[in-house]
């Protein structure tokens, strides 16, 4: 609550002590933790919440009840709570702090110290030596590093994950999953890397987006298409656009267009170098569009320009392509934030789209007026992302407090200053601070309130987890003698393996070294693991062993990801082939460009890699055989699935399976299994088949189980050659 807002509600308060509360009874109930407050940006006070329980004390007899006891956490995070604001110097900035309790007295927890991220040296050139900033790019040591602690924290969620911690206790008990994990972050500053380090091990995650639309990647892209068609010289925005999924240039296009003689700038030469054939299909199509835009930008409406970049580019489309499903909710919603953006900045009054991007850029200094992204949607399994300030009234069974090591130093900046006593109707005083020496003397003042809300703001990030709490930090490049970092704070309070808990975690016991921090734990009681926490905990979801049909036929797993196995290219080949068949199955209009351009996405790699491409056509060619009409062509059939898993019982056992695809038609259903791996175009069909067929006979007994009254029919297809193998049920 801040001082305005006291000074609206008090009149309401005065209105109910004056009236006879013996004839028409009412009451009032404030609810406030001074601990909590952390809004001081927004002039939030916490010296009201006193000053309100004293006037609701003296005019209506106002009754305190204080509730130290907590709801959420287990004794291990409480336990450091204790430590931390019953001693120096936390317990100078929260005053009468009461030592806190559980109601989960038996809930296993654990606090962990993961290790600091130290300062990588910089190789720093001679006194004499200058940069070239056209060859040599600037050193960024800070960004890798805070990229490296993401790294840390991301592995350190893989292993909980995999390794299925249990969470909970008693009959609630269950693994953990990534939906039960929160990453809190002081400031936005580094939460990009953060969201880096996750995404390249494939975490998914959901990032609270408040002011950031801006500086998200899919945005900054299309702000730089945008300067692009405003001017066209401008090489570096140019290199990001055709970098960027729009048109998915390879690094050997843009050195191309780096190294060619002809044209004083980037667009020149790609508009010469197209008139010459010497360019690839990504570059050619940049040539077509660019200038299209470019004139359509003389005449349309902003939005109506961009309505035409999204249709014809192909923008939402080609951007899902490019990053992993779990992104795609937020990467459309973005995408759509910013088409909107044309008609709701100043009501889509800008004739101009010099105007609508010079608005941006303002809108995106200004931290009040940034534009948010778009809300995720909420239940899915995916790590949640986000500030400190932004988890107020959230938790999570597991909690990670990264870039912790910072310290905060005080600021010379212009800013607001407030002087509003609690007690005051008005502030005493209000100006805009410089670096002059009353300003000084002003902020000096305010210090101990600063303090006391960098406290809060530790207590409320670690009072969100709920079981788990790790720490992590990097080794900052400035120092202060009078600042003391959260990291350095909480290391005093921690066991010196970097870790304490109330117990050891419930994990799965037949697999080897599981402790969630990786150290050994520190017993701050002597409760005894729960009977029920000391068995595998996959026994107690269910009885069965699943069995893969491989595993039942005694032979080798499937060729297509055991052939070659050292060989990645293999394997690559093989799920590229699958990929595209079962995008063709799903839209039969699509060109070779399209799913390379799918395919490049999901498999991380360029466009026009061969070896992507050939499989690409090979799959092209397998779908468009004639032979194989009746497998495709939507006509033939009454349905058909990709990639459909099937389990069934065989002798007591549990068949778990996938099939790459099944088609039913009105006498038959067809068990499809693709094999890609190489083989002589005069090889024996039957000696290929043979390793795959127990295989196979193994999804036909599964298969006719479901549609009895139907003869099921196995092939086994060999994509090279588009030869089969068939096999009646």
């Amino acid at each position: 609550t801040n001082p305005t807002q006291w000074r609206l509600v008090l009149p309401l308060l005065e209105e109910l002590a004056s009236g006879d509360r013996q004839q028409t009874p009412r009451s009032v109930f404030l609810v406030g933790d001074n601990k909590q407050s952390i809004y001081r940006f927004r002039r939030a006070d916490p010296r009201l919440l006193p000053m309100a329980q004293q006037w609701l004390q003296k005019h209506l007899n106002g009754q305190t009840f204080t509730m130290d006891t907590s709801w959420r956490s287990a004794p291990a995070i409480i336990d450091l709570v204790n430590r931390l604001f019953q001693t120096a110097p936390l317990n100078q900035y929260i005053s009468n702090f009461q030592p806190h309790q559980t109601h989960h007295k038996q809930l296993w927890g654990a606090v962990t110290l993961l290790p600091l991220v130290a300062k990588t040296a910089r190789e720093r050139q001679s006194a004499t030596e200058l940069r070239n900033p056209l060859t040599c790019p600037r050193e960024q040591d800070e960004e890798n590093r805070y990229l490296q602690e993401g790294l840390l924290v991301a592995k350190k969620i893989q292993t909980l994950v995999e390794q299925e911690v249990s969470i909970g206790q008693g009959k609630q008990a269950r693994p953990l999953r990534y939906s039960d994990i929160l990453i809190l972050s002081r400031r936005r500053t580094h939460i990009q890397d953060y969201q880096a380090a996750l995404r390249s091990l494939g975490i998914p995650y959901q990032a609270a987006g408040k002011g950031t639309l801006l500086e998200t990647l899919e945005i900054q892209d299309m702000l730089a298409l945008l300067k692009v068609i405003l001017a066209p010289h401008t090489d570096l925005a140019l290199a990001q656009v055709l970098k960027s999924p729009l048109f998915a240039c390879s690094d050997q296009d843009l050195l191309l267009l780096a190294y060619a003689s002809a044209g004083a700038n980037w667009t020149e030469k790609l508009q010469l170098l197209a008139q010459q054939a010497q360019l690839s299909a990504p570059l050619l199509r940049a040539a077509r569009l660019l200038p299209n835009w470019q004139a359509l930008a003389q005449t349309l409406p902003v939005h109506d320009l961009l309505d035409t970049i999204y249709f014809q580019g192909e923008i939402i489309r080609r951007y899902l392509a490019a990053f992993p499903g779990h992104l795609h909710p937020r990467i459309r919603g973005n995408l759509q934030r910013f088409l909107e953006l044309a008609l709701e900045i100043d009501a889509g009054r800008y004739p101009s789209l010099m105007g609508f991007v010079n608005q941006l850029v303002e809108m995106g200094n200004t931290d009040q007026e940034a534009p948010d992204e778009t809300e995720e949607s909420s239940g899915q399994d995916r790590v949640r992302i986000m500030t400190i300030h932004g988890s107020k009234g959230l938790e999570a069974p597991v909690v990670f407090l990264v870039d912790c090591a910072a310290v905060e130093l005080p600021g010379e900046s212009y800013q607001p200053l407030v002087d509003w006593p609690a007690e005051s109707k008005k502030p005493e005083r209000f100006l805009l601070t410089g670096k002059d020496s009353i300003s000084h003397s002003l902020r000096q003042r305010q210090e101990p309130d600063e303090q006391r809300e960098a406290a809060n703001l530790l207590y409320v990030a670690i009072t969100r987890a709920r079981q788990m709490l790790f720490i992590s930090g990097t080794e900052p490049n400035r120092s202060s003698q009078d600042s003391v970092s959260w990291y350095q704070l909480l290391q005093q309070h921690i066991g010196h393996d970097g870790s304490i808990a109330d117990s050891s975690p419930p994990l799965d016991q037949t697999k080897p070294d599981q402790t969630p921090a990786g150290n050994s734990l520190i017993a701050l009681t002597n409760q005894a693991i729960p009977s029920q926490w000391q068995k595998p905990f996959q026994a107690q979801l269910t009885a069965d062993i699943p069995l893969s049909p491989s595993t039942i036929t005694n032979e080798a797993a499937d060729t297509d990801s055991q052939v070659q196995t050292s060989d990645l290219f293999a394997r690559q080949r093989g799920v590229a082939i699958h990929r595209a068949l079962e995008l063709l199955g799903q839209r039969p209009e699509l060109t070779s460009e399209q799913l390379n351009l799918q395919l490049s996405g999901e498999l991380d790699t360029e466009s026009h890699t061969p070896w992507l491409q050939e499989a690409v056509q090979e799959a092209i060619a397998l779908f468009n055989h004639p032979d194989y009409r009746f497998l495709f062509d939507h006509t033939c059939y009454l349905q058909a699935h990709n990639e459909i898993p099937i389990s069934y019982k065989l002798d007591g056992r549990l068949v778990y399976g996938r099939i790459d695809r099944l088609v039913v038609t009105s006498d038959n259903v067809y068990v499809v299994d693709f094999k890609t791996q190489r083989s002589q175009a005069n090889a024996d069909i039957s000696e290929l088949a043979a390793p795959h067929l127990k295989q196979l006979d193994c999804y036909i007994q599964g298969i006719r189980q479901i549609w009895k009254n139907k003869t099921t029919v196995g092939l086994i297809l060999f994509t090279q050659h588009r030869l089969h193998y068939r096999i009646e049920g």
